[in-house]
């Protein structure tokens, strides 16, 4: 039974929107079986409509579907290449990006980033006091007079801009769509919800390399992000960028937008289950997990996956501890073996190469003296046997992408071994298949 194109797309976007997880599950259900779309719509439709029920009951939202081709976590929740996601939106004439928490964001929660803040201006009770006036409708300089004035002392807003500065991380899924657009010389307007002025936000998009045509804050205009898409929309062909479905996509549609959502770290977070405690520690993984495994942009083995999910944290921790223990170190591993090309490239900790006895290798045991199973593969006598490259890979592009996104989150050493130890005993049995085959890999 054929149906015409155009009634099948009406109908698909009638049925996908209803919130986030049906979104989400609808386009992954059509990217995975296209052909279905048009050759069985009833048998599609009623799939849609079976994930329409489920995600809008508030007990199911956590279920996960099966969708053909996604045994693994990181085929689950992989968004669709990204020029296949966002090539449509070209035919519009202007896209309204959603930035805070979008394709900007926080390795960190809010309130562990007032903590922060905290911490580097040396003031007592601060994190406290700023939850307490956080309002991203108001300007940040009403909010630091109302600290100002409960602490008794003036407390300048110019240290929290620059950690947020500092802080902010890319999510490049975003980035490249919103690159994509911009050399199709579609005009793009940013909507931040925070308390920054335009001003000020528009110097962090330029210092991030992220174009755009205008930008409007919640802050400058003293309302949320769904008011102020109502007051900058203009005409009703254009398209509206953001992992935030309630909030921006949602009125987006009211305005006459067409939605282009992607999953974020915090959408990962509230449907997969970790051993991990709620911490930095844990905040930082799951966006490290958001920014490798789940870029879309190629397909991972099984063996990269289980490594870089459970022993790369392992492997990460005790590089840390060995790192901050030595600045310098012998070994009589070459320089193109695995373990030193780590240490140095990613710990940037000397390696001096030729005689004596070997204390990186030394160092790593005793860093991973919990861990034997671990060690007892990447070293035998000194020496590294060849782990493969899959794992190799999935280890160091870990290490990479975590060092570079916890530097000013400050999880502590002993965080490091504690979550690392909680994810490698979750899956221990993946882990030694893994250690089994040796050479194999």
């Amino acid at each position: 039974m054929l149906v015409s194109p155009t009634v099948i797309n009406e109908l698909y976007k009638w049925m996908i929107n209803g919130n986030e997880d049906i979104h989400f599950y609808c386009t992954q259900l059509r990217s995975a079986e296209p052909e279905k779309a048009s050759h069985s719509p009833i048998a599609f439709g009623m799939k849609l409509l079976r994930a329409n029920v489920i995600y809008r009951l508030p007990f199911c939202r956590k279920k996960r579907i099966s969708i053909p081709g996604t045994a693994r976590l990181s085929e689950c929740f992989r968004r669709r290449r990204v020029h296949e996601f966002i090539m449509a939106a070209l035919k519009r004439e202007c896209a309204y990006v959603d930035a805070m928490d979008s394709i900007l964001e926080l390795p960190m929660d809010t309130m562990q980033f007032y903590r922060a803040v905290g911490q580097r201006l040396r003031l007592k009770g601060f994190a406290q006091l700023r939850a307490k006036y956080d309002r991203t409708d108001r300007p940040i300089q009403v909010i630091y007079e109302k600290i100002s004035a409960e602490l008794g002392e003036s407390v300048d807003s110019g240290v929290e801009t620059k950690m947020l500065k500092e802080l902010l991380d890319i999510n490049p899924y975003p980035a490249r769509a919103v690159e994509i657009l911009h050399c199709g010389d579609m005009p793009i307007h940013i909507v931040a919800e925070t308390s920054l002025s335009a001003q000020t936000f528009a110097e962090v998009l330029r210092q991030k390399g992220i174009p755009f045509h205008t930008v409007h804050t919640t802050g400058d205009l003293g309302c949320s992000k769904a008011r102020v898409l109502r007051k900058i929309v203009s005409g009703r062909n254009s398209a509206a960028l953001s992992s935030d479905f309630k909030h921006f996509l949602k009125p987006s549609l009211y305005c006459g937008c067409e939605p282009y959502f992607y999953i974020s770290d915090t959408f990962i977070a509230q449907r997969i289950k970790t051993p991990l405690p709620k911490g930095r520690f844990a905040d930082v993984y799951l966006h490290v997990l958001d920014r490798g495994l789940l870029t879309g942009l190629h397909t991972e083995q099984p063996e990269y996956e289980t490594a870089y999910l459970y022993l790369a944290p392992v492997v990460y921790a005790a590089a840390h501890r060995l790192a901050g223990e030595k600045q310098q170190i012998q070994t009589r591993l070459g320089e193109e073996d695995f373990l030193p090309r780590l240490m140095q490239e990613e710990f940037h900790v000397k390696c001096t190469f030729g005689g004596g006895a070997d204390e990186l290798c030394d160092y790593f045991a005793i860093a991973l003296d919990r861990h034997r199973e671990v060690y007892g593969v990447l070293m035998n006598e000194g020496g590294l046997p060849s782990v493969g490259t899959i794992l190799q890979d999935a280890i160091r592009d870990y290490c990479s992408c975590f060092r570079r996104l916890s530097r000013h989150a400050g999880v502590l050493e002993q965080e490091l071994e504690r979550c690392g130890t909680l994810l490698l005993d979750a899956a221990q049995p993946q882990v030694m298949r893994l250690f089994s085959q040796g050479e194999t890999v």
